[in-house]
């Protein structure tokens, strides 16, 4: 009779077995349905049968499996909640030929998912298209499956334009990012594209299709610069921050006035001319945008500008390489990480860091963000050096690429090259260090073992402080030093010990030399005395003498409110001086207000706990009423307004003037004489850096003006998490990546992201870009995930502190939970339990554990599977139950001891 096999036997049998019964299409078995599809987490069922006699039919598949039956000709496979994406059902069956045979029928299934959400944006622009331009859409689909059924189609109004599809064979959710050209006309002024996510999983699938779409992206559309009467020359420039720039704007036709509208170097309209010249000598603006005006006739008086691009650049001010947590020499097959740090460049969407060995081109990195003012880049590249490598030079070279404009050939600098040494793979080497790694204060004292299990002709410790001589008569070194004073020490134990042939393998120790600062001070820049509400100001924290910086972080205060902090990226051992800034805008309610800095060193596990913190003594501001001297008053005093939303704000005064107004972009007040109250009103505000001022001529003065600070605030279209380069359950102790992306958001810089697991506040992050239009962003976490954490739930949410003014309660957009599996093998809480025979007392051996365990019996005649044994129904003695899954096993001792009654059923 045959046999239900299972694993890796009953598929050989199988295969066996179905080349002597030929092809499956005559296997007697019909599937009802032939193939399903089913939603991941839904329900699903099939039938199998036959009409010959058999000696067994069954299911095998990994949920819902059901076990071999001789006495039906109809079973079915069935689950409730299918959360397997890549099941693959089989019904198979024992018949007889001219002899006995088994052969299979597999149930093909698609399991899908929708996706959570779909989103439609513009890549690298915000505002209104110009006519004839050419502009780049783009569709994100998140946590959609399988992909290679998915359809994204692209939409102007009803109309389809594209549609992708794609090939990936991968059967559990991906995220897929989508992009389209356009190249709007003055006729698609207000046109609405949209995108949709399109699920064709087949005749057995879902009608009509699932499909998910976009919130439509309505488009403002210019007219063309082209046909403005204005010439450019240059058309575009590129200029080094802090130099000189120049660029003509000349017309063919009469006009009633041109010039150049700029923040640096602007031309005051002129009607006497057909030529002028923008010119700045010296510029110090990133994101200047300057541009050429006039005024003339068609069929009637009109205005048309054409905008000069300037791109603003700076050359790095350092490049720098070094390897990330690792000293010294390296060894063979190992993988390490080099890091190169790029200071103070910009713009960073025309940088390339390049990766080279010796002369030879091993990886480069370009980025993508748009922001105009300079910023430090950090680029890392992964190695797994071999000895050939030893004595190789590394370097990472950052290059400007800004055009044909730009300045050739293209500004490149180099990092001092890193030399490497590679040594012999240590993994074989007998040695063993207790501790592993040390963390010392400089001049503290440090000691560690060395020691090994094998015969051998000398050991010793080699180091620059407190160095011990080969031995060959012991198996444990002590290396000690009572006063430690190098910084940058690297111990290494040695050995020489016979294999076929005499060798010497070493074991590096690592070691931190740390020490705190001398003093932590806090000061205001260029700035004595009180401050003014709604002026800017910059505060300085100097941390003398600290080491080494690369664990330290400065952290800004207000109260005891945390508002910034600041990390470290130098590699040196020895001690510095930092040196880090915080931009503060007070108002009146920070009359008094502490601002203080706290230097703190984290050194990892090993370091000291709590982590060593210096604070500085706290700075009191007192703040005063902004432009006192100036006789207006605004109510209020300032605004946060949503995009799109309305607004109103009074100027008045209580003076005699000679006329007062609003000057803005969006609501302007003409000047009135007559009027001692002035309303700002902009029903709809659709400017996100709109800059008001409230103006007034006294009698008895000089114009003076008050600025109105207006924020302009989106809250997220959408907060999604995920994990990053992983699907499916998490091992226990593994690192793994979380990833939040906040879309479309502003402003950022009051933006915060803050991580949960339940409701446990885990991390949270702030941004500080200026940038007023809304960003994408996203956040990462890393977690290292233990057996409690199976099941948890992970979440991200976005919040807006637009401050006092601001809404109240803060606008908050949360993600929808990560829920994680978390596999972790099998332990018990002790290893050993004595029991005392008794129909009451049981032999549990049963142990928490994902995936579920399996279990054996030590000790027994008869083989048991169970997790828990009646003590009555055994002899006295020693029974050792092992609990095994596919992570590992853990062993039990029972210890059975008599009461000194027979028991009748007693086993052994």
């Amino acid at each position: 009779m045959f046999q239900h096999f299972t694993g890796f036997v009953y598929l050989f049998a199988v295969s066996q077995l179905v080349s002597l019964a030929g092809s499956q299409s005559e296997c007697p078995l019909q599937l009802d349905p032939q193939r399903v599809v089913v939603r991941y987490g839904g329900s699903v069922a099939a039938n199998c049968s036959t009409s010959v006699l058999h000696i067994g039919m069954g299911w095998e598949v990994s949920e819902g499996a059901v076990p071999m039956t001789k006495d039906q000709n109809l079973i079915t496979w069935r689950v409730s909640e299918l959360t397997e994406w890549d099941i693959k059902p089989f019904c198979f069956i024992n018949y007889k030929i001219d002899y006995f045979v088994q052969c299979i029928v597999e149930l093909p299934v698609k399991v899908y998912k929708t996706p959570d959400s779909v989103f439609i944006s513009t890549v690298n622009h915000r505002g209104p298209m110009t006519e004839g331009q050419q502009y780049e859409l783009q569709c994100d689909v998140h946590n959609v499956a399988p992909v290679q059924y998915l359809t994204v189609k692209w939409y102007k109004g009803q109309t389809l334009l594209h549609q992708t599809t794609f090939t990936d064979t991968i059967k559990t959710p991906e995220n897929k990012t989508v992009t389209l050209l356009i190249r709007p006309d003055r006729a698609d002024d207000g046109a609405e594209y949209w995108c949709a996510a399109e699920l064709d999983l087949g005749a057995e699938g879902p009608q009509p299709h699932p499909t998910i779409s976009a919130k439509p992206l309505s488009i403002a559309v210019h007219g063309a610069q082209s046909e403005c009467p204005l010439q450019l020359d240059p058309q575009r420039v590129v200029v080094r921050y802090g130099g000189s720039v120049a660029a003509n704007c000349s017309t063919s036709v009469l006009h009633k006035g041109m010039g150049w509208e700029v923040s640096e170097g602007a031309v005051p309209m002129t009607k006497d001319q057909n030529l002028i010249t923008w010119r700045v000598s010296e510029l110090t603006e990133w994101d200047i945008k300057p541009f050429c005006f006039i005024n003339y006739k068609i069929d009637y008086f009109v205005q048309c500008i054409v905008e000069l691009p300037v791109k603003v650049y700076k050359t790095p001010d350092s490049v720098f390489i070094s390897t990330v947590n690792h000293r010294g020499p390296m060894t063979e097959g190992q993988q390490y990480e080099l890091q190169c740090d790029v200071h103070n460049v910009a713009p960073v969407q025309y940088l390339t860091v390049k990766w080279y060995k010796g002369q030879t081109l091993l990886h480069q990195t370009t980025f993508t963000d748009t922001i105009k003012t300079p910023e430090n880049k950090t680029v890392t590249l992964l190695i797994r050096p071999d000895r050939a490598d030893d004595g190789a030079e590394y370097w990472c070279a950052a290059e400007l690429d800004l055009g044909a404009e730009g300045p050739q050939p293209h500004p490149t600098y180099s990092a001092k090259p890193l030399s490497i040494a590679v040594h012999g793979a240590q993994s074989e080497c007998p040695l063993q260090l207790d501790p592993q790694r040390v963390v010392v204060r400089y001049a503290g004292s440090v000691a560690a073992n060395c020691s090994t299990s094998v015969l051998h002709i000398g050991m010793g410790w080699e180091v620059s402080e407190g160095a011990v001589p080969m031995t060959k008569d012991q198996n444990l070194i002590t290396w000690r030093v009572s006063e430690l004073t190098e910084w940058d020490i690297k111990p290494f134990c040695f050995i020489n010990y016979k294999i076929d042939y005499f060798v010497q393998c070493i074991v590096e120790l690592p070691v931190k030399v740390y020490k705190t600062p001398d003093s932590v001070f806090i000061s205001t820049v260029n700035h004595r005395g009180p401050m003014t509400e709604g002026q800017q100001y910059e505060l300085q924290c100097d941390v003398h003498n600290v080491a080494p910086v690369q664990y330290l972080t400065v952290k800004w205060y207000k109260g005891q409110t945390l508002l910034h902090h600041t990390t470290f990226n130098d590699t040196i051992e020895t001690p510095e001086n930092k040196t880090v800034t915080l931009l503060i805008r007070p108002d009146r309610a920070d009359d008094g207000a502490e601002y203080w800095c706290a230097a703190e060193l984290d050194l990892g596990a090993d370091g000291p706990q709590p982590h060593p913190t210096y604070s500085a003594k706290p700075l009191s501001i007192a703040v005063h009423g902004a432009q006192s001297e100036c006789p207006l008053q605004l109510d209020p005093q300032r605004v946060v307004v949503r995009y799109g939303g309305s607004v109103a704000v009074n100027c008045y005064t209580s003076v005699l003037h000679k006329g007062m107004g609003w000057e803005a972009s969006e609501g302007a007040v003409p000047m009135t004489r007559n009027q001692n109250l002035i309303t700002w009103r902009v029903s709809e505000l659709t400017e996100w850096d709109i800059k008001p001022v409230c103006y007034i001529n006294p009698n008895d003065r000089g114009q003076c003006i008050v600025h109105l600070p207006v924020t302009v605030y989106k809250t997220p279209d959408s907060v999604f998490i995920s994990t990053v380069n992983h699907r499916g359950p998490m091992m226990e102790g593994q690192q793994y990546e979380l990833q939040c992306d906040v879309h479309n958001v502003a402003p950022v810089q009051y933006l915060t992201v803050k991580w949960y697991k339940g409701q446990t506040l885990l991390h949270q992050t702030t941004f500080t870009d200026n940038i007023k239009t809304p960003e994408n962003k996203t956040v990462t976490l890393l977690i290292r995930p233990d057996r409690a954490d199976d099941e948890a739930e992970y979440w991200c949410e976005a919040e807006l502190d637009l401050g006092a003014e601001g809404p109240q309660p803060h606008p908050t957009i949360s993600a929808k939970p990560l829920n994680v599996e978390v596999y972790y093998k099998p332990k018990h809480s002790n290893s050993t339990e004595t029991i005392i025979q008794d129909d009451k007392d049981m032999l549990d051996c049963t142990v928490k554990v994902n995936p579920a365990p399996t279990y054996t019996w030590d000790h027994l005649k008869e083989k048991i599977s169970s997790s828990v044994l009646k003590s009555s129904e055994l002899s006295p003695g020693r029974y050792t139950c092992t609990a095994t899954n596919t992570l590992g096993r853990d062993s039990k001792v029972f210890i059975v001891k008599s009461t000194g009654i027979l028991h009748p059923k007693m086993k052994r």
